[in-house]
């Protein structure tokens, strides 16, 4: 069940969430929409949970793929770009077009972005509690992001700020497919205007970036970094 959409109004990128436990979708055989190295990975999923989340993510991403490249869900391929973020293979689908895809899943859910005019990065989180938290604020977060944390005097609001950060982090890393624990400490958010303060050298400037926050899905925080014109 989809529970979540939001369209660029300028059309630069689409955002989509789906819930795998609001109701089951009745898929294809996964011969019809994975291809052969897809459905090799999927083999070496010992997970269910996992393999459960490969399949409707490739499902949910290849149907809206294949609606904008006009071609059968088998016929789009991906490869791997980075720390490992999938990207169209263009060869596969004869040059039609160049589009950016990112995917990002907690619980029974999936987001997807998809961008034909940049880059594009996302990330989903639920809010919850954990001892951890401070240990990685203090490792990853910047000195601002820790005030900020640190002046907070009700745990639920540091919950909040906290995951919110961290998506952004997580998005914006994803948006260029570095490793998030290799950069997550070089980025800075503003944690009073949500807006982005430093980035790693080789991401550009913040005024480059779009930064994006969404709370349509109840007791989460979806995050979408975007790069382009």
């Amino acid at each position: 069940m989809k529970v979540f959409e939001y369209i660029d109004p300028r059309g630069k990128f689409e955002l989509r969430a789906y819930s795998l436990s609001a109701g089951e979708y009745v898929l294809p055989g996964t011969e019809l929409f994975l291809s052969a190295p897809e459905l090799e990975m999927l083999e070496k999923i010992k997970n269910f949970k996992r393999k459960k989340q490969f399949i409707y993510s490739r499902f949910f991403l290849k149907q809206r793929l294949s609606e904008i490249l006009a071609l059968n869900p088998s016929e789009i391929k991906f490869s791997l770009q980075g720390d490992g973020k999938p990207v169209l293979d263009l060869e596969s689908v004869a040059k039609k077009k160049s589009i950016d895809f990112n995917i990002s899943h907690t619980g029974d859910l999936i987001l997807i972005g998809i961008s034909e005019y940049g880059k594009i990065g996302v990330d989903i989180e639920h809010f919850r509690q954990s001892k951890h938290l401070q240990k990685i604020a203090e490792r990853l977060f910047s000195a601002a992001e820790n005030d900020h944390l640190n002046s907070l005097q009700d745990k639920s609001e540091t919950v909040v700020a906290f995951t919110k950060i961290w998506s952004a982090k997580e998005a914006l890393v994803k948006t260029f497919a570095g490793g998030v624990l290799k950069h997550a400490s070089e980025i800075s958010i503003n944690a009073q205007t949500w807006g982005i303060e430093s980035l790693p050298a080789n991401f550009g400037e913040p005024g480059d970036l779009e930064l994006h926050f969404f709370s349509d899905v109840a007791d989460h925080v979806i995050s979408c970094g975007y790069l382009g014109g």
